[in-house]
């Protein structure tokens, strides 16, 4: 299979997962949808569409915008991999990264080919590693998924820093060129991963859902049924025997929080010599 194959498989892969993850999202509320996923496979879509598209050597306008496109694809694919694990990402963080991006992209027009073709490489290599570095850390959610996703990243990472480090060296004149293109080796992996993390991050993206939706159940089953109260003092005896106050107890099994004022009542009974005016 050759290299614009490879990469016309990409670009599909990359369309066909973004359309799934619509499907996907439809009907959900908004609270419920993953940020920067959709966009992420767009871009990337895009970033291999330009690529393919190219008739001969391809032109440095070309090559900005298609790089560009699958550098940013990448940052926003990690990004919806830290919404997943339940890792805030600051908007500083992600308009500094994509100007980052940006800024690389550009000053590339100014270096050799083979100089520009290790830098991408490199920014893809950070990139990837970012998302292993959140699955394989330690993610909110532990996962045997997330683990297998991340050493996925993990190793697509350590192929792009192996493939751009082979460039500079033989630019460089330290090892001997090789007998084989390692061009394919590197888009093969990438599709592989395409594959890989598309169908991981659904499933990973289920199992938020689902552990949230337990929680959000399990909170709800702690103040349904039968709550012993006590008639004077109304403390709540709780499941080890014990008493507590009402807000103790509620604010313990929900989330919500008590402030303490004074009904009309009360104020009448305990503070006879307070004079409240009268709601209109």
């Amino acid at each position: 299979m050759d290299s614009k194959t490879i990469i016309l498989l990409l670009s599909i892969g990359s369309y066909v997962f973004a359309l799934l993850l619509i499907l996907y999202q439809w009907g959900k509320e908004k609270s419920q949808w993953i940020p920067y996923w959709i966009t992420a496979k767009f871009l990337q879509g895009t970033g291999s569409l330009f690529l393919y598209l190219q008739s001969g050597p391809p032109e440095i306008t070309t090559l900005l915008f298609a790089n560009g496109a699958l550098l940013l694809g990448c940052a926003y694919e990690a990004w919806a991999i830290f919404f997943i694990l339940g890792r805030s990402v600051s908007r500083r963080t992600h308009f500094s990264l994509a100007a980052v991006i940006v800024a690389i992209c550009l000053l590339t027009i100014y270096l050799s080919p083979p100089a520009r073709a290790a830098t991408i490489l490199l920014v893809h290599c950070v990139l990837y590693g970012i998302p292993a570095w959140a699955l394989l850390g330690k993610p909110r959610r532990p996962s045997v998924l997330g683990k297998v996703l991340g050493i996925g990243f993990g190793v697509l990472a350590l192929i792009y820093f192996a493939g751009g480090m082979l460039i500079i060296l033989r630019q460089a004149d330290l090892i001997p060129r090789l007998g084989f293109d390692t061009v394919p080796i590197l888009l093969m992996s990438s599709f592989c991963m395409v594959l890989i993390s598309g169908f991981s991050l659904m499933l990973l993206a289920k199992e938020k859902s689902d552990l949230e939706l337990k929680e959000a159940w399990e909170q709800i089953k702690t103040l349904r049924g039968i709550l012993p109260i006590c008639a004077h003092c109304k403390k709540i005896r709780n499941d080890k025997g014990y008493w507590e106050q009402v807000e103790s107890y509620v604010s313990k099994h929900t989330e919500a929080r008590f402030s303490h004022g004074i009904c009309p009542g009360c104020v009448s009974k305990y503070f006879p010599d307070i004079e409240l005016d009268s709601p209109e």
